[in-house]
Formats: structure tokens, sequence, C-alpha cells
């Protein structure tokens, strides 16, 4: 049951349901976009993109579900950021805001815990509930600070499994709020 949850609560679930959350619930419009082709190609390139590389090497059993040996991270994370980049240019490409500042997130976010993993790891599962929920909360409003309450979740269920220390858990979190919130700040 808990690795259930985590798993449900995982960055490539996430990763498919943000995208469709700002497509579809978009209060400044997708520019030159429309709200299916947001969707496509957030779903493309933030949800089913950065996660085919993971996919591919787990039915290979090149490594495990969780990846838990921190240098097998590395090229994972470099497909994933080149695919949040190629969302990010052509969001920018076709005005479309509410979609680059969430896929310039997603590309900042794991560019740096990229860089963190090549010495210390991090947890991305904290990473993937607490940055998304910075986003929701910075666009729709401080009515969903409550789902901050899956990142303690979260939290409880990567500890349950003996996946991460609270200290990787709480940068996790850390570095994505922080780093979102630089983003929205920048470009909303």
């Amino acid at each position: 049951m808990i690795r259930s949850f985590s798993n449900l609560l995982s960055p490539p679930v996430i990763g498919m349901i943000v995208p469709l959350i700002f497509a579809v619930f978009s209060p400044i419009g997708w520019g030159s976009m429309n709200m299916d082709t947001s969707i496509i190609t957030g779903l493309i390139f933030i949800g089913i993109l950065p996660v085919l590389p993971w996919i591919i090497e787990v039915k290979k059993k090149k490594v495990d579900f969780d990846v838990s040996k921190r240098k097998k991270r590395t090229v994972l994370y470099t497909c994933a950021v080149i695919s949040y980049i190629t969302a990010s240019v052509i969001f920018w490409l076709t005005g479309n805001k509410i979609m680059l500042a969430i896929s310039l997130s997603y590309a900042f976010v794991t560019i740096l815990i990229e860089i963190i993993n090549l010495k210390w790891k991090i947890s991305a599962h904290a990473a993937g509930i607490a940055g998304p929920t910075t986003a929701i909360t910075y666009v729709f409003g401080t009515f969903f600070l409550p789902l901050y309450l899956l990142t303690i979740f979260v939290f409880w269920l990567r500890l349950k499994l003996k996946a991460h220390t609270p200290a990787q858990l709480f940068a996790g979190a850390g570095l994505a709020v922080l780093t979102t919130y630089l983003v929205y700040a920048t470009i909303w």
C-alpha cells in the first residue's frame, strides 16, 4: 500500500497531471496555441518524453523502479531536461505563458537536482510534488495551499520505504519550492 501511494505521487504521474491542470484551467489563455495543442504538447514534453528513457531502462532491468543507484540517474535527468527545454522553447515561441512557466520550472528544478545528484542523493519525489504545488498556488491562489499536505505525505511514504533521509526530502522539496517560485516571480 505504501509503495502504491508512493508510485501514485511519483514525478512521472504528477508530470502527466500538471500539464493538464495548467492547459485546461489556464486563466490567461494559451498564446497562439489552443487548449488541445497545449494539452498534447504538455503531455508529450512534460509528461511522456521525460520518463520514456526511465521506462526503457526499467524494462531492460538496467535500473530499478526507484533508480536507487544515484549515478544511474544522471543520464535520465539529462533526457528529462532536454524535453523540458524543448517544451519551453515551443511554449515561448507560441506565446503560451502558462505552459512556458511550468516547463521552465521543471527544467530548472531538474537541472539543479541533476547537479546535486552528482555528489548527493536528493529526493525527486519530494521535488516532484512540492514544485507543482508551488506553481498551482502561485497561479490559482492560496486556496490551494492545502496541497502542500501531499508533500508531507510523500515525506512519510519515502521515509517508510527507506528511500530517502529527512535531509534528502527537505532538500528536494525546498529546492523545488524556491526554484519554482523564482521562475514564476520572474516571468508570470
